[in-house]
């Protein structure tokens, strides 16, 4: 999601992508953490695992960074890179943090149990604040814990300028290191056991983050001969449509687990290559999807937040309606996206601007 800054030619309907997996993950966590259930689709604990939506998060940011290999090679600085990049999302990170402790010692004051079965604590909301949760020798508090997602991509962006700073020195193609980064999340992400790596989370951040960096490599330089398109357009259709129904038909075909990687290397590639196409970029070129896409990053941001204490109230008996029900998700979801928008407009962007004027 982060990352959508990274080049002047931004593409808007891979915006409308990013805005759609936002849906889905508020989706997936209302019903999660509000026990909310309906008849027919469930976005948690139905046939298909939507927290897997991250995935696609942390390959469009690989797919959008992609565009500062030449200037790694052609001598952007670490902190030019990096320090910017952190600054600009860490007041949000901080922010959102403290308001989810804050929010949290309500629901404990108002409810008999511990938030989604984790018990958070003042340390782990310091280390998500900084954007350490995961990957940085923390385990991770379970503080807002969609963020582990912020925390793990700049993992990634350090990696990503480590590897491409290297190999342009030692004159060594860093596409390869970018392979073996897929291979290593892979392995971090099936043995997540092991001490150095605690968390298996940070196996998925590497594995769709530098699949994301290849194909957008591929896509943007053109490597891919015009003649395949056609060809390629009806294949990624035929993905597209075919794996919902597979999933619908026989979900034993893609166990816990394993559909990740079916996911990240030919699920969501297929539907970046279907919104790359003529008709849908035309169809969506539109700056205000842009704005609504840096929208939806904030709401990404807040809505665990909102959910807490969205639950304190019901907990309080102040809500004279149910909050399990279709027209409450979507009415929330509504309601999210006009606070992202505050958030964006008053929050993330002055900073940005104040980030911007920093000499590093």
């Amino acid at each position: 999601m982060e990352g959508y800054d990274t080049l002047r030619d931004r593409e808007y309907s891979l915006d409308v992508l990013k805005i759609l997996a936002t849906v889905l993950i508020m989706f997936h966590h209302y019903q999660q953490l509000t026990g909310t259930v309906f008849k027919y689709i469930n976005f948690h604990g139905g046939l298909f695992y939507f927290g897997y939506i991250v995935e696609l998060f942390f390959l469009l940011s690989g797919y959008f960074i992609c565009g500062y290999i030449k200037k790694i090679q052609n001598g952007l600085r670490f902190p030019e890179f990096f320090i910017r990049r952190y600054l600009r999302l860490l007041p949000l990170q901080a922010l959102s943090a403290f308001t989810y402790f804050f929010l949290y010692m309500i629901y404990r004051y108002v409810s008999t149990g511990y938030w989604n079965g984790a018990q958070s604590d003042l340390w782990g909301t310091v280390v998500t604040a900084l954007g350490l949760q995961v990957g940085w020798g923390f385990r991770n508090p379970l503080i807002n814990n969609p963020t582990w997602y912020i925390s793990v991509l700049l993992l990634c962006y350090v990696v990503f300028y480590v590897i491409v700073y290297w190999s342009s020195k030692k004159k060594f193609s860093w596409a390869y290191l970018c392979v073996l980064m897929i291979l290593f999340g892979a392995w971090i992400n099936t043995n997540s056991a092991d001490l150095l790596f605690p968390d298996y989370k940070i196996g998925r951040g590497f594995y769709s983050f530098f699949t994301g960096i290849l194909l957008g490599y591929v896509l943007k330089q053109n490597l891919i001969p015009a003649k395949w398109n056609k060809s390629l357009t009806i294949l990624s259709l035929i993905i597209a449509v075919g794996f919902p129904v597979l999933v619908c038909l026989a979900n034993d075909l893609f166990p816990y687990g394993g559909a990740a990687y079916i996911l990240s290397f030919l699920y969501y590639p297929a539907l970046i290559w279907l919104f790359r196409t003529a008709p849908l970029h035309r169809f969506f070129d539109h700056a205000w999807i842009g704005t609504l896409g840096r929208i939806s990053f904030n709401v990404y941001v807040w809505h665990t937040c909102a959910i807490m204490g969205l639950r304190s109230l019901a907990a309080w008996g102040l809500l004279p309606f149910s909050i399990k029900s279709l027209q409450m998700m979507l009415l929330f979801t509504l309601v999210m996206f006009g606070f992202g928008a505050i958030s964006h407009f008053y929050l993330e962007l002055p900073i940005s601007r104040k980030v911007d004027q920093l000499k590093l």
